[in-house]
């Protein structure tokens, strides 16, 4: 009885070891990237940001908003994105930048992109069901500056 329990409790870890091994891995959504979002946008950035440099500021709070020129290249699921801005966006007391490229994932009506470097900035988007119109928030931060960040964006081109 004791060896026929041990075969039989043998036998059912190794097909469970077996079953687990040829199931498949699990696989992103079937929709991935619905709708589309790669192509031309254009559209407004507009910026809430308070100066924290040690020296202080009188006027910490500052608002900063410009037009932009959005080209997303969209993968399987994945996306990379260059926002180029009309105006400098200052990202600390005595800079800016004209051009912020990020990477993300989309899917399901979503997006999320980042990126880190002199300034870091993550945002979170969502789009219409037509794919026309996408809206990002989110933060982006310097050693200066901390930011709060909506960007909405019509479509141009595919």
């Amino acid at each position: 009885m004791a060896v026929a329990r041990s075969l039989f409790v043998s036998a059912s870890c190794t097909a469970l070891v077996v079953a687990a091994l040829l199931i498949p891995v699990a696989a992103r959504a079937a929709s991935d990237g619905v709708p589309p979002i790669g192509g031309v946008w254009s559209g407004k950035f507009s910026d809430t940001y308070w100066d924290q440099t040690h020296l202080g500021s009188p006027k910490p709070k500052n608002k900063f908003s410009t037009k932009v020129d959005v080209t997303i290249n969209q993968g399987v699921g994945d996306f990379s994105m260059t926002i180029n801005f009309q105006d400098v966006l200052p990202i600390d007391a005595s800079a800016g930048i004209g051009v912020l490229v990020l990477g993300g994932f989309v899917g399901n009506y979503h997006a999320n992109a980042s990126m880190n470097g002199t300034a870091s900035v993550t945002l979170s988007g969502v789009t219409n069901k037509a794919g026309t119109k996408l809206t990002f928030t989110g933060v982006g931060a310097s050693g200066d500056f901390t930011h709060e960040i909506t960007i909405k964006l019509k479509k141009q081109s595919p």
